[in-house]
């Protein structure tokens, strides 16, 4: 005895027949094209982001750059002012007579003059008046000849 197959099993087979059917009936996808401008699109765009990108990274490293050198240049400015200040207590001290005579004795290799070889100098009141006199004529005569040789250079250039 020989089975008919049931309508359930004729269903099967159709669905299957059908669906071998649809496989057959797919068309091939179209070969994607891109035009020229397509392409010149998508390469303006590859460089403008990778511009954006070089300059942000560029932009950072000279960011990281100014702080490292600002922060070297802090340690330089505290450093001179340390010395500034040591210098200045150092000056200060210096200018004590007492600090003064033993560092011209000691560094220098000053000595004390024998008291029978100094001689005291006198100067004439009326010879420094002279003397002062003259140089402040010779201060005039000069601010003069400035002032011609500025007049002279205007009118030649």
């Amino acid at each position: 005895m020989t089975r008919r197959p049931s309508s359930k099993t004729k269903t099967r087979v159709r669905r299957s027949t059908a669906k071998s059917a649809k496989i057959r009936k797919r068309k091939e996808p179209a070969p994607v094209t891109l035009r020229i401008r397509d392409l010149l699109a998508i390469l303006l765009a590859g460089a403008m982001a990778t511009g954006m990108g070089l300059t942000i990274v560029k932009m950072r490293f000279q960011a990281r750059d100014y702080e490292i050198e600002a922060a070297r240049l802090q340690e330089l400015t505290t450093a001179r002012r340390d010395e500034a200040k040591r210098l200045e207590a150092r000056l200060g001290l210096m200018q004590r007579d007492e600090v003064l005579r033993e560092t011209a004795i000691e560094e220098l290799g000053m000595i004390d003059p024998d008291p029978s070889a100094v001689e005291e100098l006198t100067m004439n009141e009326e010879r420094v008046a002279a003397y002062r006199e003259a140089q402040q004529e010779a201060r005039e005569e000069l601010e003069a000849k400035r002032r011609q040789l500025a007049a002279w250079q205007k009118e030649v250039f």
